[in-house]
């Protein structure tokens, strides 16, 4: 397949109604907030399956997410749907371009504990194999209101501490969600974004020297203008692994624009109490 581009074969969602491109996002959390790669995406189509020419354009640390998707009382930056959140019609900048992002960060949420936590994360899970243990089982949507971790572990029937380190990040976006239902939001999880540039196979950790190399290796194979991120200090407040995690989530969501994106659970959809799909885009 040419370098950036995504598409091909039978699509699992319903591709973006293009004007002529689609700006893209990959969003992770990071130490200073929010790690956000943007790039561009132009589309053509061949027959009734689109193509999608993905091509980076920046990567950025932002402390808040509603001040960079421009979002105000009342306003929503891009339309959305249950099944895919991909008709963007606002914008996350200042002109009236469509944007579509893909992020790793739940986004359906349980209100009661349920062991291996949703459907979507376990089914993440059988597929991730040896990597199975990167996919954590998010708080229930009361624990985001906890004071303390000790607080946080009773509301929630247990906790570890990596998932109480990123409590904020997950009530940070699931305020957002529920004043601006309409972004065009998925959830994404970048290990499967991999393993499916790897052709199936599973990478070394990727805080390992080895992981890092691999991963490089196939953002700068799959992803035109990615390169020039990869190498030399990362932006401040993240780090060399979350940049690579955002920008394979830029592949992720050029992907949710084509139409060719997979996710789990397949059939139905699941949805929480305020209506949000319980899905993992990749």
């Amino acid at each position: 397949m040419t370098p950036g581009i995504v598409g091909g074969g039978r699509p699992r969602a319903a591709p973006v109604a293009y004007r002529q491109r689609v700006r893209l996002m990959g969003i992770d959390g990071c130490r200073g907030g929010w790690l956000i790669a943007t790039a561009t995406a132009s589309a053509s189509r061949v027959e009734r399956w689109p193509e999608v020419t993905v091509t980076v354009t920046g990567i950025e640390v932002v402390a808040r997410l509603r001040d960079r998707l421009a979002v105000g009382a009342g306003a929503s930056a891009g339309t959305s749907s249950n099944e895919t959140g991909s008709s963007a019609t606002g914008s996350a900048d200042a002109d009236d371009g469509s944007w579509l992002a893909a992020i790793d960060m739940p986004i359906g949420l349980l209100d009661v504990p349920t062991p291996g936590g949703r459907e979507c994360d376990r089914a993440a899970r059988r597929l991730l194999g040896p990597r199975r243990s990167s996919v954590f089982s998010p708080p229930i949507r009361p624990a985001l209101a906890a004071t303390s971790y000790a607080d946080a572990k009773v509301r929630n029937g247990g906790m570890t501490v990596q998932t109480w380190n990123i409590v904020a990040r997950i009530g940070e976006l699931d305020t957002l969600l529920a004043t601006a239902p309409s972004l065009a939001m998925h959830e994404s999880h970048p290990e499967l974004a991999f393993m499916r540039l790897a052709n199936g196979r599973a990478l070394a950790p990727k805080r390992t020297a080895v992981g890092r190399s691999e991963r490089t290796a196939l953002l700068a194979e799959h992803l035109p203008g990615a390169a020039a991120h990869l190498h030399g200090p990362s932006p401040r407040g993240a780090a060399p692994d979350d940049v690579c995690d955002a920008l394979v989530l830029c592949l992720t969501a050029g992907r949710i624009a084509a139409g060719s994106a997979q996710r789990v659970p397949q059939g139905p959809i699941p949805t929480d109490a305020r209506h949000l799909p319980m899905l993992v885009w990749w």
